[in-house]
Order: structure tokens, then sequence, then C-alpha cells
């Protein structure tokens, strides 16, 4: 569970947390096995954010989709309740666009005291505004402007372990291609993978081991016969 290791995160916002739908949510549910959490300040009023909430959106569907555990808390600077409401849950929003729909994640209460505190200890003085955090609370050199660019897993690899998953990749696309299976070559990319610990979940990776467990299983069935 989260109680003992996101025990930091109850001093920055409280037990609770409020869904789309208007339930609250406890904060260790939440957190539970967060690879990264993100601190989002922004409005419904401000262009720039509305740019910001759909790059966001992306980046945490992705995120999803590659097994990464990402968890997105919405801070809102907006003026009233009101519009806070429209602007996260979608309901009511004055635009037909890529905001529509609300945000995927969960916010802190518009009405909790939580929302000055995290401004005033982020310095935080417009949106929009990206904090993140590791699961022990320590700040990660990721903004928004990088997602622009970049992945959320691109942004948490080094550079050693994105080059391990481009060499997964491209021995993957030598096997698709029917070219003589390069033994050797996929050998040394499952060591390089596990010797700058690339994720087991990268999906390249995840790929390469599945493509050599069956040919080891294709290759011990013909050995006995």
């Amino acid at each position: 569970g989260c109680s003992g290791s996101f025990s930091w995160m109850f001093d920055h916002v409280g037990f609770s947390l409020r869904t789309k739908s208007g339930v609250n949510m406890r904060v260790a549910e939440v957190c539970n096995d967060a690879e990264v959490i993100f601190f989002y300040f922004s409005a419904g009023w401000c262009p720039h954010c509305l740019r910001s909430t759909q790059i966001l959106k992306q980046r945490f569907q992705e995120a999803h989709m590659q097994g990464i555990r990402v968890v997105v808390i919405f801070v809102s600077l907006d003026m009233n309740a009101r519009e806070f409401e429209a602007y996260f849950t979608g309901h009511g929003w004055h635009r037909d666009d890529f905001t529509s729909g609300g945000m995927p994640w969960h916010a802190v209460p518009f009405d909790s005291e939580r929302r000055a505190y995290l401004k005033k200890k982020f310095n935080v003085r417009f949106g929009p505004y990206l904090i993140a955090l590791d699961s022990a609370g320590r700040k990660l050199s990721i903004d928004y402007e990088d997602l622009e660019h970049k992945s959320i897993q691109q942004c948490l690899e080094d550079p050693a372990q994105q080059e391990a998953s481009y060499v997964c990749l491209e021995i993957l696309r030598k096997i698709k291609l029917g070219l003589p299976f390069p033994e050797q070559e996929a050998d040394l990319a499952m060591q390089y993978a596990a010797r700058v610990g690339l994720r087991q979940e990268d999906p390249h990776f995840s790929c390469l081991r599945e493509v050599l467990s069956e040919r080891q299983q294709e290759l011990e069935k013909s050995a006995k016969t």
C-alpha cells in the first residue's frame, strides 16, 4: 500500500482527492504503485493551459498504454468553483474542441485550502505549471514543455535506456523483414537492456523477449523430433 511510502503526499494534499464524477478517493488508493506524480496547475480561462491540457492528456494515455503508472493531480487556478467544474469535468464546458470531456485524472477539491498551500510550496505564480515527483516525493526534471517533444517514458529514461530500447526495435525490424535470425545481436541487445536497467514493460524489450522465448521453444521442439 501507499500509506507508508506515500505518507509525504498527505502533507501535500490531505487524505482524499476528487474524481471527475465528484467522488472523493483516498490518496493512498490514487497513488498506489505510482512511478511518477504530476501536480498540474492550470485554469480554463488560459489559452496556454488549454494547449498543455491537450498535451498532458495525450502523454497520460500513452503512458497508460505503455504500462507506466502515472498519477496526475489537477490543482485549479480557475476564478471560481463553476469554472473549475466545467474545466475539470467537461460538464457545461463552453468549447467543443480537444478540451471537451474533462480531465482523466484527479483534482484537489476546489474549496480545499491545500490549493493555496501547493501554490505557495511550489512557488506557482501562473499556469500552466507542472511539477513532477517520483514515488518518494523527489523532484524530477520534467515540465510540460518537455512533454511537447517527448513521451513520459522518454522523460523518465536516461539516454542509455532509450538506446537499448531502440536497439531492441532495430532487431525486431530485421526479424519482421525475414532476414536471417540475428541470434548474437539479439542476445547482446538483451544483455545491454538488462545492464542499463531498461524497464521490463518497455514495448520493444518485452516484444523481443517474447520473440526469443518462442524461438527457443521452436528450437527445442525441432531438436526433439
